[in-house]
């Protein structure tokens, strides 16, 4: 696991938008099948949370690394929530069709900025890591 978080480092770029070791803000969000998603849902794992859009670049390169990361790791207690914020789902939709490969994590779809204002995002793509405890890493 020590390699693939330095894989991860390495592929991501992290905003420092939140304080470190502090508590992640809770949400709510739907998905791309309209279930209400909840942070705090996934209490217990360690999460890497995404914040992308459909028209960034680094986002669709990173975007097939995240599906492979999440398939190799998916009996740990780890997850990846992605946080789409295209302001028009239609935008996440061809996204979705072009992949080669199912999205087997949960994508939350965020086109009134919701999130991404309680996050203070000021740049796509910005990744976050919360541990198992809820707090910024």
């Amino acid at each position: 696991m020590k390699t693939s978080i330095i894989l991860i480092l390495i592929f991501i770029k992290f905003s420092f938008c939140q304080d470190v070791n502090t508590p992640a803000p809770d949400f709510t969000g739907k998905d791309m099948n309209n279930n209400t998603i909840k942070l705090s849902d996934y209490n217990g794992k360690v999460i890497l949370l995404d914040f992308w859009a459909s028209w960034c670049v680094p986002c669709k390169k990173s975007f097939p690394f995240f599906i492979d990361y999440f398939n190799n790791n998916k009996d740990t207690n780890f997850t990846i929530i992605a946080v789409n914020v295209d302001t028009d789902n239609k935008n996440f939709l061809q996204f979705k069709d072009k992949l080669e490969h199912e999205i087997p994590f949960t994508v939350i779809l965020d086109n009134e900025n919701k999130i991404i204002n309680i996050y203070n995002v000021e740049s796509m793509p910005t990744t976050i890591i919360i541990d198992k405890k809820g707090i910024f890493r």
